[in-house]
């Protein structure tokens, strides 16, 4: 881990610390909030400091040292801590690059043979400092994502050539990931993971998925939870398959995205609004909310407590989802020039009127300029799903409805998925974002993702 890395998790523990301390008054609990242990928190902080970010081995390192005092003209030191920082930026970026040009390449070379993660024997492994673990720096491994497309590609052997060149010349140089639009994940070095059967796709991750669609997006999810979404498919309710495919939508945002939930059926819900205390949580029902890990966990422990109940209402449904966009895109201009998306899951169609629905999202989308895209899912085989057709493309006139005002901005067309097979309502919701990819504009530059915790769990590195 880099200097770098390192200062950026300093930072994010003292941030840990100050979100926490408010709970806290001469070690009582406060209203609102859950009592937290200050013990147990201390011992967790040190832990996190000393064996995960290294604080007290780099402490010894740096009392070691001999230092001699240097005057030094400010502005010099700026220079040179830039140039410091562009280096390392470009040997990195430079790695990558070279992997890219592997990579286009290795569609006209022979694939490679390699076994998956968790196949890997432990025999052809041995314990490397640099990762804290053992491994084998002389291949790569793979994870295949159970919804991979069949026959997917696999790396050529030019293409672990480059890895191992970039682990030789860059001694701070850890994991080196590829994910293919197939669903074929190769990781350099190749390093034992404990299963096979786990349905870790990477295409869900954020770094792919911010990679894939860069700008950050403004997002109201909207679920189902009506009594029909009590029928079983195999060992789960449809209402479970929806919990599962929705928390998977969350684990493709990135801190930069802003994310709301509504849940509907005879009424609409969204987190916080019912609460007895109205500021805790409220703020999820006012307006959207940053993706961060906290806000997302938050948003799952709602989203895991749905029952189903009650009829199928799609007009109060989208009236709170369109509030929520409004409030915040009405807060900046920021949020005005972002993508503007409602992913809108349901296995009926609506028990209220269908002109009502229209002349809803018709009012509230001219007063965002028609800027919300509305990606409609139906799950199941009821006809009357196609109605949801109609509301993706915005199709005002076959309800007898005025065209939209296009002077206040045209409609962005969405798009309806019928999902039939319940199994693909995972990977077919969590993959809205291929509507907003566009190669085009990617470019050769590299992009730079938020620090995440490694989802592999490789001793806690932070990537």
């Amino acid at each position: 881990m880099d200097r770098l890395n390192g200062n950026r998790h300093t930072s994010v523990t003292a941030l840990v610390i100050i979100a926490f301390l408010p709970l806290l008054v001469n070690g009582q609990q406060q209203q609102q909030g859950p009592l937290l242990n200050a013990n147990q928190f201390m011992k967790e902080l040190q832990f996190l400091a000393n064996k995960r970010l290294g604080v007290q081995e780099m402490q010894e390192h740096f009392d070691a040292l001999s230092f001699a005092p240097q005057m030094k003209e400010g502005r010099e030191l700026v220079t040179d801590l830039k140039n410091t920082l562009d280096e390392k930026f470009l040997e990195r970026v430079n790695a990558l690059r070279k992997i890219k040009v592997a990579v286009e390449g290795m569609y006209e070379q022979p694939q490679g043979t390699f076994e998956q993660c968790c196949q890997v024997d432990l025999s052809d492994q041995e314990f490397n400092s640099r990762y804290g673990k053992k491994l084998n720096p002389n291949t790569v491994c793979t994870r295949i994502s159970p919804n991979a497309e069949p026959d997917s590609r696999h790396f050529s052997n030019e293409v672990v050539e480059v890895m191992k060149e970039n682990f030789r010349k860059i001694p701070t140089l850890k994991w080196q990931y590829f994910n293919s639009e197939e669903g074929v994940f190769t990781i350099y070095p190749a390093n034992k993971l404990d299963s096979c059967t786990d349905g870790y796709d990477g295409r869900f991750r954020p770094w792919y998925v911010e990679t894939v669609s860069p700008e950050p997006k403004n997002l109201v999810l909207v679920i189902d939870k009506s009594g029909s979404m009590k029928e079983r498919f195999g060992t789960k309710t449809l209402i479970q398959i929806a919990i599962d495919s929705a928390i998977t939508v969350l684990d493709t945002l990135n801190p930069s995205d802003k994310i709301g939930v509504v849940t509907f059926s005879t009424e609409e819900n969204t987190l916080g609004r019912d609460s007895n205390d109205p500021d805790y949580l409220g703020c999820f029902s006012e307006q959207l909310a940053q993706a961060t890990l906290a806000n997302t966990n938050f948003l799952k422990d709602f989203i895991g407590s749905l029952r189903p109940a009650g009829h199928t209402h799609y007009s109060k449904a989208f009236r709170a989802a369109f509030n929520l966009l409004k409030q915040t895109y009405n807060s900046s201009s920021e949020d005005q020039s972002r993508e503007q998306v409602i992913l809108f899951l349901t296995d009926g169609e609506p028990t209220d009127s269908k002109l009502d629905i229209m002349r809803e999202i018709k009012t509230s989308n001219e007063e965002m300029g028609n800027s919300v895209v509305i990606l409609t899912v139906g799950l199941g085989t009821d006809s009357g799903l196609d109605f949801l057709e109609d509301i993706a493309k915005q199709n005002y006139a076959k309800y007898s409805l005025d065209t939209s005002d296009t002077a206040v901005g045209d409609i962005q067309e969405g798009q309806f998925t019928h999902v039939v097979d319940y199994t693909k309502l995972r990977n077919t919701m969590a993959r809205y974002y291929d509507f907003f990819a566009n190669t085009e504009k990617l470019g050769d530059e590299p992009i730079f993702s938020v620090p995440y915790q490694d989802a592999f769990g490789l001793d806690n590195h932070f990537i």
